[in-house]
């Protein structure tokens, strides 16, 4: 490998020497004999930056391209070789250069020159343009092959001849680029450049000019007048004032107002573009080639325009007329242009004319805006052309103005309408030209309506006075001489006729008259005083009507003063019919009369007598609540006028008096013994009849006018005297706050809620012969409240004929009833509206009662002391709500102690009758009241509350006592010995001892032989006693087996049983007493047999020598099989 390695490190060394050696003489051929000069050649790929292509296009210099200046720097950086030509990079001041004269010898770097100079060949130019420097680069980044044919097209258009290339790609197009010296260019002109202007649309509009550049040259146009407006026809774009850019192919125009007159001159202008052009360096050296690159350079041509306005302006002139062909003076107009802006306000002189002048061509409005006085205006817009250079003529006519006085005649107090029988029509008015009302102009007469018209006449200025004046007054009515003035004045331009009205008014003719009213006698009691006899009443308060007779319509209404006395003044002339309308209270009105107002001023007088209205006048009595009439008499009245003064009449019979009090007669009814004249009357009732309350309000009444010489009936209603109850209720309760233990305790209590129906006993009947009620009626029903307050609720006809109960309806069952109870209301006098009888009532609790016995459940009184005792506590009761729940609490007591309780219970019943008895029972424990007393206490409740107790701990009908029984024993052999030798069966006698037993009530005796020593039971026994007396002896016998028995102790147990239930009544079990404990003597001993002695090996009972034998087989027998294992395991 190694060998290999070093031949293939040999062969590389060789290879790198051999491609060494062929590379440094390979052939050369077709290459210029002045380019081989031994220099370094040029390295080959370098290319132009991005940044250098940029600037390239846009002409600026910058570090690569600068202007040209004397002793340019020429840097020779060897050859170029693309396939078989060979050219020369060079660089002048850094930018790449070009040699154009390949048959010369090529200038070395640092070759002194000329500085270069612009070489103004379009050839020569367009193939630097797109050479690999220049901006339309056809090389793209294939900087060799672009060096090579840049340089040999470069020359060959330099030289005018083939300078080779041929063979290089791209190279026919390339050249043919150069031969057409065709290339951007910055050559620019304006299509037309004298431009005029026209008037289009209202303004000054130029020709159009287009920008002859290529598109990427921009031209600024700048100070363009703040009154001129560019547009560009191309873009769209347009500008008014200030500047705008265009580009080549653009087409432009401009505007301006019509009266502007300036011309815009664009000025000198450059393009954006620059000039490109090749930049041509000579050698000091005439002998060596010269070098050529190309640049952008600022173009020294410039274009200009000049757009061209005049101002455009005509003149107008406005001529008025009348419509009488007169010209007038003072007609004002405004003059709006196209835009509707007013340009001119003028007004016509004394000629009738105005001028305009220097108005701008166009069309124009004119409109009158005042007119000359005396004349309508002429409002109607009037539309005129101006035109440059000539004058318009415009004529307006207006009408002239008239004046027409019209007047309406009215009364001078009610306007319209003429007063009376008068008129308002027909009289005449003249119209002057005078105040002194000696030129008449015309004369008009008054129609129907009031109105009256002078004829029309011209104004003849703007303002003009004329007179009016009534010549002929209207029937009925006073002439009016006063002379009016009437000023006309235009106070506009377009009303043709003014017209005047005015209202003229007339005093209507009047007259009057008065009257003097009286009565023929007064109404009331006061005005007779006074009154001389035979003098008459002059009335106040006459009311006369004045009616016109021929409308029908009332002029005037007018009352008499305290005298009587009325006038009635200012009657329009006419006639009129006279009534009394209203007469004064009580008196009848007099006829109507006549009267006429023919002249001013004419005056009557008139007296006139009333008859008064009057009536008789009937009284009658009624019951106020059912109308009827009271038939009772002496009921007394009075009678009161309007002015509440008592009314009194004289009387010739049955005596010669003065009467004001009067009284009804049995009937209940009365007529007043003389008549009432009309007016307002109160009858007023000083005495009620008997069963009646005095009407305390009057009665008013009146005489109308209808009831003149007729009789009223004036009735007057009383109302029943009535009465009514009211009382207390009060009833016992248990007073739970204070408690005796003994007894309840009873208080009185308000009773609430407890009603009480008010029941008629008898038929119910009024004076006025009306059953109200009949017997038996519930007539009220009144409830007591918290107190016990009761009260009536309706009222009660009183007399002492009317009977009623009461009775109660509610009381609590617990209650004792309570009787009805009689009342009557007896009627006391006509002012004592309501009669009060007052009742007090009780309710008297019904109190149980109840007494017990206590017993067994046999009735015995005295009991064993026996466990689940039943007592019986058999309760006698008086007095209990029959059908009402009760509950008992039954108590089993220490009489002693009555708070210790054995037991209690509470048992509920319900009671079929008042008085009964009812059981109770309780189960004690007797065991735990040996030798007791037990009392029992009973209590009674109804609805929670009790209403009964018996708790007398001394109480021997409630007491039951248990017995205290005992058993003393002592036990004996039959010999009466307490030990005995164990030889058969032997007798043992239990004496026994007894207190406290129930004589004659059987006992179950249980005897028990016991072992002293372990407390067995060795043999039972039962018998029966009946105890025949309270203590006694009693002997149980019991035959034992003394063999067995030897050597113990028997003791003996005894209980007494209930036989029926077994419960036991008393015990002795005591294992240590020894008077009823026996002794079994020992047996003697016997010799014991002698042990047996081993026989053999094998082992006895209890022997355990076996074991280690065993143990040792076992042992063997293990250590063989462990042995075997191991020999197992090794093999």
């Amino acid at each position: 490998m190694n060998k290999l390695k070093r031949l293939k490190k040999g062969f590389s060394i060789f290879m790198i020497a051999l491609i060494m050696l062929s590379t440094v003489f390979t052939p050369l051929k077709n290459v210029f004999a002045s380019e081989v000069n031994g220099l370094e050649t040029s390295p080959d790929g370098e290319l132009k930056s991005k940044e250098m292509e940029e600037a390239l296009k846009k002409g600026t210099q910058n570090n690569k391209l600068r202007v040209a200046r004397a002793g340019s720097t020429v840097v020779y950086k060897g050859q170029v070789i693309y396939g078989p030509n060979i050219v020369g990079h060079f660089e002048v001041d850094g930018e790449q250069a070009f040699c154009i004269e390949h048959p010369k010898p090529t200038p070395g770097t640092g070759t002194s020159n000329d500085g270069g100079n612009i070489y103004d060949n379009p050839k020569v130019a367009a193939a630097l343009y797109y050479g690999i420097t220049g901006d339309g680069n056809m090389f793209g980044s294939d900087w060799t092959r672009g060096t090579v044919l840049t340089s040999l097209v470069v020359s060959e258009m330099y030289l005018g001849s083939y300078q080779g290339g041929q063979s290089v790609p791209g190279y026919d197009a390339y050249r043919a680029k150069a031969a057409s010296g065709d290339y951007p260019k910055a050559e620019a002109s304006f299509s037309v450049t004298n431009l005029t202007s026209t008037v289009v649309g209202g303004v000054q509009k130029t020709q159009s000019t287009k920008l002859i550049a290529d598109v990427s040259n921009k031209f600024e146009l700048t100070n363009i007048p703040a009154q001129v407006t560019v547009h560009n026809v191309t873009t769209g774009a347009q500008k008014t004032g200030g500047s705008l850019v265009i580009k080549g192919g653009d087409t432009i125009y401009f505007t301006a107002p019509l009266d502007y007159d300036k011309d815009f001159a664009s000025g000198a202008l450059k393009g954006s573009m620059k000039d490109y052009s090749p930049i041509l360096y000579k050698m000091n050296d005439d002998s060596l080639q010269k070098l050529v690159k190309g640049g952008w350079f600022d173009p020294t041509k410039t274009i200009s325009f000049t757009a061209r306005f005049e101002a455009r302006t005509g003149d107008l002139e406005i001529t008025k007329k009348g419509t009488d062909g007169k010209l007038l003076a003072g007609a004002s107009y405004a003059l709006k242009n196209a835009a509707g802006t007013v340009v001119a306000n003028v007004t016509t002189g004394a000629n009738g004319k105005v001028s305009i002048k220097d108005l701008q061509q166009g069309d124009y409005i004119a409109t009158e805006t005042k007119a000359p006085a005396g004349y309508t205006i002429d409002t109607t817009p009037r539309k005129v052309t101006i035109t440059a250079g000539q004058t318009a003529l415009l004529t307006f006519t207006n009408k002239f103005v008239s004046f027409r006085i019209t007047g309406h005649k009215a009364d001078s107090e009610t306007g319209d309408a003429a007063q009376g029988d008068a008129k308002l029509s027909g009289g005449k008015y003249g119209l002057y030209a005078d105040a002194a009302t000696t030129v008449l102009l015309d004369e008009a007469v008054i129609d129907a309506k009031g109105n009256f018209t002078f004829k029309t006449l011209p104004l003849e200025g703007s303002t003009k006075t004329v007179y009016v004046k009534e010549t002929v007054a209207p029937e009925g009515y006073n002439l009016d001489t006063t002379v009016y003035p009437a000023i006309v004045t235009q106070t506009d331009n377009t009303t043709e006729v003014i017209t005047q009205n005015k209202t003229y008014t007339d005093k209507v003719m009047k007259g009057s008259f008065d009257l003097i009213k009286f009565g023929n006698k007064p109404l009331l009691q006061s005005q007779l005083e006074g009154l001389k006899d035979g003098e008459k009443l002059p009335l106040l308060g006459a009311e006369f009507t004045v009616t016109h007779d021929k409308t029908g319509k009332v002029v005037a209404v007018k009352t008499t003063d305290m005298q009587g006395y009325v006038n009635f003044t200012g009657l329009p002339y006419g006639d009129y019919t006279v009534s009394e309308s209203k007469a004064p209270f009580g008196y009848k009105v007099v006829a109507p009369f006549k009267i006429h107002i023919t002249a001013e001023g004419q005056h009557f007088k008139y007296l006139l007598e009333d008859k008064v209205i009057e009536a008789k006048v009937k009284l009658v009595k009624l019951d106020a609540t059912t109308g009827k009439t009271v038939p009772l008499a002496g009921t007394e009245y009075q009678i009161l006028d309007s002015e509440k003064n008592i009314v009194k009449f004289h009387v010739n019979y049955p005596l010669d008096q003065d009467m004001d009090t009067f009284t009804s007669t049995a009937d209940g009814t009365l007529v007043l013994p003389e008549t009432l004249p009309i007016g307002q009357y109160y009858l007023v009732e000083t005495k009620a009849p008997a069963g009646y309350l005095i009407n305390p309000e009057p009665v008013a009444f009146e005489i109308a006018a209808d009831h003149d010489g007729q009789m009223i009936t004036v009735e007057m209603k009383d109302a029943p005297a009535m009465g009514k109850i009211k009382g207390t209720k009060i009833k016992e309760v248990i007073d739970a706050e204070n408690v005796d233990p003994e007894k309840i305790v009873y208080k009185e209590v308000p009773a609430e809620n407890i009603t009480f129906d008010v029941i008629a006993t008898s038929d119910i009947v009024t004076p006025d012969g009306t059953v109200r009620f009949q017997k038996g009626d519930i007539v009220d029903t009144v409830k007591t409240d918290a107190k016990g307050y009761f009260e009536s609720t309706k009222e009660l006809y009183v007399g002492e004929n009317n009977t009623y109960q009461l009775v109660e309806t509610n009381a609590p069952e617990e209650y004792a009833t309570l009787a009805p109870i009689d009342f009557t209301l007896a009627y006391e006098d006509g002012v004592t509206p309501i009669i009060w009888k007052e009742f007090n009532v009780k309710n008297e609790l019904i109190k149980p009662i109840i007494g017990t016995k206590a017993t067994g459940i046999n009735g015995e009184k005295v009991l064993n002391p026996l466990r689940n005792t039943t007592l019986i506590d058999q309760i006698n009761y008086k007095s209990l709500l029959v059908g009402k729940e009760y509950t008992v609490v039954t108590k089993a007591v220490n009489p002693a102690n009555p708070k210790e309780v054995y037991a209690s219970s509470t048992t509920k019943f319900t009671p079929k009758t008042a008085d009964g008895t009812y059981e109770a029972k309780l189960v004690v424990d007797g065991s735990k009241l040996v030798g007791k007393d037990v009392v029992f206490f009973e209590y009674l409740q109804y609805k929670g509350e009790e209403v009964a107790k018996h708790t007398n701990p001394k109480d021997g009908n409630q007491t039951v006592h248990f017995t205290n029984p005992k058993i003393g024993t002592k036990a004996t052999f039959e010999n009466g010995q307490k030990a005995t030798d164990p030889i058969g069966d032997v007798t043992v006698k239990d004496t026994m001892k007894y207190s406290g037993m129930i004589p004659g009530e059987a006992v179950k005796v249980v005897t028990k032989a016991v072992n002293a020593k372990t407390g067995q039971v060795i043999q039972t026994k039962e018998t029966t006693i009946t105890p025949k007396a309270e203590t006694g002896e009693y002997v149980v016998s019991m035959v034992l087996d003394a063999k067995q028995l030897a050597g113990q102790d028997i003791v003996f147990y005894e209980y007494f049983h209930k036989p029926e239930t077994n419960q036991l009544i008393a015990k002795h079990e005591d294992i240590n007493d020894k008077g009823q404990t026996v002794h079994f003597n020992d047996i003697k001993p016997v010799p014991a047999p002698e042990k047996p002695a081993k026989i053999g090996f094998l082992p006895t009972t209890g022997d355990r020598s076996m074991d280690l034998l065993v143990l040792c087989g076992l042992l063997l027998m293990a250590a063989g099989v462990y042995s075997l294992r191991r020999k197992k395991a090794k093999n």
